[in-house]
């Protein structure tokens, strides 16, 4: 668009995280993660939540399509990966409690151990495992055109 006129179609900068443990206090719940979030304070390994609001996993969800955002309503567990928005994260500081039903974050993929000691990562969001499957196999029949181009060319 003209006249330095945006648009709402602005790529956000986002990063992959795993939580790697959490801990409960009085009034919020941490989630650490595998390496840093940069927050308006300085740089910390780990999201707060206000657990006064978080009931059942059920409940967070009902009151997440009831502000129209079902997607968005997020209560990590350790094991769980989330995609979260590194920009709004540096307008808060590291002590601020987000609440699930409103945080720049959610839960892409979850790594679970069954009885035998296998550990799978199950893809959250619907459809994303098979995205990245199939992006995977596209990209290497691409390589393999340009190897066969390549050769026939020589």
């Amino acid at each position: 668009m003209g006249n330095g006129q945006s648009t709402n179609t602005e790529r956000r900068n986002s990063k992959i995280f795993k939580v790697v443990s959490e801990s409960s206090h009085s009034g919020w719940r941490r989630c650490h993660l595998d390496d840093y979030i940069n927050y308006s304070d300085g740089n910390y390994k780990h999201v707060d939540f206000d657990d006064r609001v978080v009931g059942s996993n059920g409940l967070v969800m009902l009151a997440g399509f009831m502000v129209g955002a079902p997607d968005r309503a997020v209560c990590p567990k350790e094991g769980d990966y989330i995609k979260v928005d590194l920009d709004e994260m540096r307008n808060r500081n590291s002590s601020h409690n987000f609440s699930p039903y409103s945080c720049p974050l959610y839960i892409i993929g979850r790594e679970r151990t069954d009885a035998n000691g296998d550990t799978s990562i199950l893809a959250e969001t619907g459809g994303l495992l098979q995205e990245i499957v199939d992006n995977r196999i596209a990209r290497a029949e691409r390589i393999q055109q340009l190897r066969f181009q390549r050769q026939t060319e020589a």
